[in-house]
């Protein structure tokens, strides 16, 4: 009977927590993301530089970029911007 209590007890103290949770009224402001329009650029060894001028210079922001070694080639990759 004693353990009856306790369960009852305990059952009654979650339910009261989680009224004081669901009911406070201090919320924060919520604001929507920006919206990126993204752009990938296939660029080699040669075109590195210049594509990554040419984007900054036209407003995008560089992300991420991913660069590989082609057999017989130099390095090359994707350039990942946002804007």
């Amino acid at each position: 009977m004693q353990n009856n209590r306790f369960t009852n007890v305990c059952l009654a103290l979650i339910v009261m927590l989680l009224g004081v949770i669901a009911l406070k009224h201090d919320t924060a402001p919520v604001f929507a993301a920006k919206k990126f329009t993204y752009d990938v650029l296939y660029v080699d060894e040669g075109t590195i530089t210049m594509q990554l001028k040419k984007a900054t210079q036209d407003g995008w922001e560089l992300v991420a970029t991913t660069m590989y070694q082609p057999q017989q080639r130099g390095p090359a990759g994707y350039l990942i911007v946002r804007k």
